[in-house]
This record gives structure tokens, sequence and C-alpha cells, in this order.
């Protein structure tokens, strides 16, 4: 459903740090299929568009810290980036980002999984939909980039419609199904 925000509200939403990285995440968007506002919804909520962001140390990682504007983890991202350093390029980090955003939508049938998937990992969303509880810091991660995302929506326009996510094989058949009920 799409809302409606302030002129002043999208030029704060839209700031300079955003618009440097927009044709990085339209260009990487466009190749991997994903809607450019989720990816720019995910990038907000991970590292409020600071190229240079690092996370906190995760203890279950050895105190590893995520890189960059995506935030990703060296120890799962460093090599398909050409080293660790490399990370904190925002084309190698938002590529990278985004084909694994991709690779969740497909594998998890929806953007809030992929997104459950990209705070708490793959096995772990596997886990909720098996009939685990979703822990609420996983939930709120989701929650906050779905509306980080309608907000991008707002002010940029565009979106993809789970029925062309679905015509290109980007997500499940119950996201089809979802998909014929809500635009039929």
């Amino acid at each position: 459903m799409p809302i409606s925000l302030s002129e002043a509200y999208c030029k704060k939403l839209i700031h300079s740090r955003m618009q440097k990285y927009l044709p990085l995440v339209r260009k990487y968007s466009a190749m991997y299929g994903v809607d450019p506002n989720y990816v720019l919804a995910e990038i907000r909520i991970e590292s409020n568009f600071h190229a240079n962001a690092r996370g906190v140390p995760v203890k279950k990682m050895g105190g590893e810290r995520a890189h960059g504007l995506m935030q990703l983890m060296p120890r799962y991202y460093a090599k398909a980036a050409g080293g660790k350093s490399r990370l904190l390029d925002p084309e190698t980090n938002i590529r990278l980002g985004v084909r694994t955003l991709a690779r969740n939508i497909k594998r998890f049938g929806s953007e809030r999984l992929a997104s459950y998937a990209y705070f708490a990992g793959g096995g772990a969303t596997s886990s909720y939909l098996k009939g685990k509880r979703v822990p609420g810091q996983v939930k709120n991660y989701g929650d906050k980039v779905l509306s980080k995302k309608m907000e991008y929506e707002a002010c940029l326009g565009g979106g993809t419609s789970p029925l062309l996510l679905a015509l290109l094989g980007l997500v499940s058949g119950g996201a089809v199904w979802y998909a014929y009920k809500k635009f039929s």
C-alpha cells in the first residue's frame, strides 16, 4: 500500500550520502532483479550510507565486524571481494550485498524473510519457516527495513511487484499466488 510523505521529509530521507550511491544501487538492483528501494532500505538500516562503517564485534564470529554500506562479514565475502579491504569499496560492497539479497529472496520467497536471513542468517531463517519463533530483534529488523522501503517508494517512486519478481524467478510459488490474488 503506497504511503504519502511530505516533500521536506523526502528531502531529508534522500540526502547527499544516499544520492552518491543511488547509481550503484540501481545498477546492481537491475542486474540481480531486486527492488532498488528495498536495497536502499537495507543500506539505510545497516550503515546509514556510511561507506566505511564497521559493525559491532560479533561474539559468535570471534569478534569479527561487518564492513561497509551493506555490512558484509569478511569471513563470507572477503574472497569474493578480492580481499577484506575491498569490502569497504562501495561498488564491491553493494554488488555483493545485492547479490545476497537476490539469493535470499529467491530462497525464502519474500523481502521480509530475505531481510531476516540478511540479519540472522539463512539457517536461522529456515528454522523460522519450520516453526521456530522469530526473535523480536529479527522481527524488528525486518519491520524497519520494509518500513524504510515504503518511504523510499513514496519519495522516489518505483517498486517491483511480486508478480514481476515471480516472472523473473526471484520468488517462490507462494509469492506467485499472493501476487495473483493481490493484482487480479
